[in-house]
This record gives C-alpha cells, sequence and structure tokens, in this order.
C-alpha cells in the first residue's frame, strides 16, 4: 500500500522537499563540490593506495600538499584554493567521496627490516612447516607459542571531561618508564600457561627473595631475576624446565610443537638436548616477523596491555593517585591481571598467522599489499620512484642471522642440517667440470732479521764527551799541563 510524500514527511518529521528531491534522483553526490574531473580523482586515489602498499601513507595534510604541488607543476590556478593549497574541508571531502576504497587509520611505525619480508620467503617458512602441522596426529593443544613482553608503570592516556577552553588536559598520576619483563606462552586451543616474571636485581648473583612472590606463588606463576632485568639463556633455559617440561610430561607420548622467534637467548644448547630427549620439535620464526607470525603478538598482546593499563587505573584509583609500583605490588597487579586475560584470543592468533588451522592465504593477507604479489602498475613515476627507494632499504642479512637456522627448521637437528649444507655443496662441485676449488694457500712469514748485538761504550769516549759538555757551559777551564824545559 502505497503512503503520500506528504504523509510520509510527516510521519517521519523530513521536510516534503527533501523526500521529493531524493523521489527524482536529485541528490547532491556525497563529499561536496568536486575541483578535479572524476578520471584526475581516481589517478589521486591510485597514488594514495599505491603509497600505502608500500609502508609509506599519507596523511590528509601530506595529500594536500601534493595537490599543491600538482597543480604548481602544471601552472594551474585554483580559485578555492588559497596559493593552490586545499584546505582540511577539501580533503575530508574527498575521502567521504571515496570511503569504498579509502580509509584513515592510526599508522604504526615499524623498522624498514619487518616491513621488507616478502610473499617468497614467507611460503618458504610455510612449506617448511607443512608436513608437521598438517599431520593428523598433531593436536592443537600440543602446538605451543611463546613470546616476552614488557609491562610497565605507565596507565597511559585517557578521555576525561575538562573545560572546552582547555587546550591541553593534564591528569595527576604516579608513574615511571620502570617495567618488568613476563614471558608468556599459550597453546593453539586457547590455553596459556603460567607466565614467568623475571625482575632487575643488582647483587652480583641475582636470586628472588621470597616475599616478592607471596601474592601470587608458584605455579599460578614463576619468578627469576637477571643483572638487566630481561631474559638471557640462563633465564630462558629455566624457563623451559618450570614451564614447558611440566606441560610436555602431561602426555609424554603425544607428537608437541613449539613456536617462538629467533633471539639468541633461545638457541640453548641444554634446551635443545631436552627437546631432544622429550620428543618436542622446537622452530623459530622468521627474522622481524614476529609482528606476522607470532600469535601473541597478532592477536593477544594488544587486548593484555590495554587490560594493564586499566588495571594500573584501578589500582591508581584506589591509593588515590600515590605509591610506587614496588616488585610485591607488581606481583599483586598481574594477579589481577590473569582472571581478565581472554584466552579465546590464542586461538584467533593462532588463525590470523595462518599457523593452525594450517593455511598459508592467512598468513599471505597480513603481508603489505606491495608484497603479495599484486600491484596495480599505473605506469606513473610515483611507483618506479617508490620501488627504487624501498628496495636499497632491505638490509642484507647479519652475520649473527647467518649462522643461525633456516627458520622452519628443527632447532634439535642443526648438526643434520649443516651435513646437508656440507653434502649440497660438494654435489655441486660434482657437477661442475671445474675441479673443486683448493683451500687458500697459508701465507708466508717473513723471517725476522736477527737483532744487532749493542757494543759496549768506549769508557774514554764517555770522559771526553762529559768534559766537551762541561765546556760548552763554561762552568769550568780545561788546565793543561806545561813540561819545564
Amino acid at each position: 500500500m502505497g503512503v503520500s510524500v506528504t504523509a510520509a514527511a510527516k510521519h517521519f518529521d523530513i521536510p516534503p522537499s527533501t523526500l521529493y528531491r531524493h523521489r527524482k534522483g536529485h541528490v547532491k553526490r556525497r563529499g561536496g563540490q568536486t575541483v578535479f574531473s572524476a578520471e584526475q580523482e581516481k589517478v589521486f586515489v591510485l597514488h594514495l593506495m599505491t603509497l600505502s602498499d608500500f609502508l609509506v601513507p599519507w596523511a590528509p595534510k601530506e595529500l594536500c600538499k601534493y595537490i599543491k604541488y600538482f597543480l604548481d607543476s602544471r601552472g594551474l590556478k585554483m580559485p578555492r584554493f588559497s596559493q593552490n593549497l586545499p584546505g582540511r574541508d577539501w580533503a575530508a571531502g574527498f575521502l567521504k567521496r571515496h570511503d569504498d576504497v579509502l580509509k584513515t587509520r592510526t599508522a604504526v611505525p615499524i623498522i624498514p627490516r619487518k616491513g621488507c619480508m616478502d610473499a617468497d620467503d614467507l611460503k618458504l617458512f610455510f612449506d617448511r612447516l607443512r608436513p608437521q602441522l598438517t599431520d593428523p596426529e598433531l593436536k592443537p593443544e600440543w602446538i605451543l607459542n611463546f613470546d616476552e613482553t614488557n609491562l610497565v608503570n605507565n596507565p597511559g592516556s585517557t578521555v576525561a571531561i575538562v573545560r572546552r577552553s582547555e587546550k591541553k588536559a593534564y591528569r595527576l598520576v604516579k608513574h615511571s618508564k620502570e617495567g618488568y619483563s613476563v614471558m608468556f606462552s599459550g597453546t593453539a586451543s586457547g590455553r596459556m600457561l603460567p607466565p614467568y616474571v623475571v625482575f632487575q636485581s643488582s647483587a652480583k648473583t641475582p636470586t628472588v627473595q621470597p616475599k616478592w612472590t607471596e601474592p601470587l606463588p608458584p605455579p599460578l606463576c614463576y619468578y627469576d631475576a637477571s643483572s638487566s632485568g630481561w631474559f638471557k639463556k640462563a633465564q630462558f633455559e629455566r624457563w623451559f624446565k618450570a614451564v614447558v617440561l611440566p606441560w610436555a610430561e602431561e602426555d609424554p607420548s603425544a607428537k608437541k610443537l613449539i613456536i617462538g622467534d629467533n633471539l639468541t637467548s633461545h638457541f640453548s644448547d641444554q634446551v635443545i638436548n631436552l627437546c631432544l630427549a622429550k620428543g618436542i620439535s622446537f622452530k623459530a620464526l622468521p627474522a622481524n616477523a614476529t609482528h606476522l607470525l607470532q600469535p601473541l603478538d597478532v592477536a593477544c598482546f594488544g587486548p593484555i596491555k590495554r587490560q594493564w593499563r586499566q588495571v594500573l587505573n584501578d589500582w591508581r584509583g584506589r591509593t588515590k593517585g600515590g605509591g610506587s609500583l614496588t616488585k610485591i605490588e607488581f606481583v599483586k597487579r598481574v594477579a589481577e591481571l590473569l582472571p581478565h586475560i581472554n584466552c579465546s584470543n590464542l586461538t584467533s592468533g593462532f588463525k590470523a598467522s595462518g599457523i593452525w588451522p594450517f593455511n598459508f592465504e592467512e598468513a599471505r593477507k597480513r603481508l603489505p599489499s606491495k608484497q603479495q604479489g599484486v600491484i596495480d602498475q599505473s605506469g606513473s613515476d610515483l611507483v618506479q620512484f617508490l620501488q627504487n627507494k624501498l628496495s636499497d632499504e632491505k638490509p642484507p642479512p647479519s652475520h649473527t642471522m647467518q649462522k643461525r637456522p633456516p627458520p622452519g627448521t628443527d632447532l634439535q637437528n642443526r648438526d643434520v642440517n649443516a651435513c646437508l649444507e656440507f653434502l649440497l655443496k660438494q654435489v655441486e662441485w660434482m657437477n661442475i667440470d671445474k675441479p673443486a676449488p683448493e683451500p687458500p694457500a697459508k701465507k708466508k712469514l717473513r723471517p725476522r732479521k736477527p737483532k744487532k748485538a749493542k757494543s759496549k761504550p768506549d769508557p774514554k769516549k764517555k770522559a771526553q764527551a762529559r768534559a766537551q759538555k762541561r765546556d760548552a757551559r763554561g762552568c769550568f777551564v780545561k788546565l793543561t799541563r806545561c813540561n819545564n824545559n
């Protein structure tokens, strides 16, 4: 049953002229009036998408500067723009017109090494994991990921109600840059293992005082100490024995897989020997790829740190903003934090990283668009400039990284990997007609020249030299003996 325009306008409290205009299709385009043609705006949109693909996105203010450069370089004058520089209103309207492909987001800075992870390296890593992660005998409760993070004594900034005339809002809260290192670990089935806290101790032999652990005693949480407050090889070995071994011994016959980053402190002979004894496969992630492949980094640490700031805010509110975050107070705050950790984020992290369920496409989607091999080549100078610029920024692997085993291989089989690499080199030499290269000849050392023996000075010459010095100073007069005839 149809309704008249007048009745609909009265029922929905809308002006009748607005309904008539929409009915006839006389509706203004979103984003206000345009300055450039639709084809030219498509070119600008393509440039912005290309910049985003190459991890150098522009802010709206930089877009306005680019439009000014575009107009000035072609000798064009736009009366709507002051000195050819668009304002914020034009930028907001431009983004509104193209909100189907463009959106403003907070850009998180990353180092160039992390931005250079490409699809080929990622596929090589997943190819090495495929035989194990596609094994039906490997269950998600026996796939473990671990990573350490820093919980700082800073509740962060919050939205507050202030006077309208206030330009800046401040909040009196006692805080500092001090933090504590905590190792978290969890399985693909959504089980979080007990955390492992490392305190900083200035003693010659760093130890943990029993009173520090009273609010959250083991096995709910484990504690250690180091001179720097960070995980070193000794702390990693003790964490493995305290947290990982009890988890692995729950079902000794089950296949197990541990995935973690490739820090130097994790390459411990003692840990690798324990993995061999317990039948644990220990694999390292590719370098500078934890933000893509580390399940804890992908989905867990963000919510954990937001909840940690809320815990600090609640504690500061109870203590009227005072009090210092001592080791005992930190353990109390961790006890308040643990019940609020959502373990379902673990399964989401494993899924988003493509580790479990095993899915390479899930991990590839997290790569920058320029590394996925699907880039819209516009043929503009901007694309070529970015390609030349970013290709030079990819740093070569460091000397330490070259010594480490390839990512995705078992760390406990490092001797086997080294043997295979040696055999492959021998096979390469056999396929070449030329003989295998000979080892470089040792440099011949030059014989040392024998030192000349120092001759003893003549006592008569010494006496004559002393006499000449006395004569030169004028302190003595040389006397000659006269012979009488």
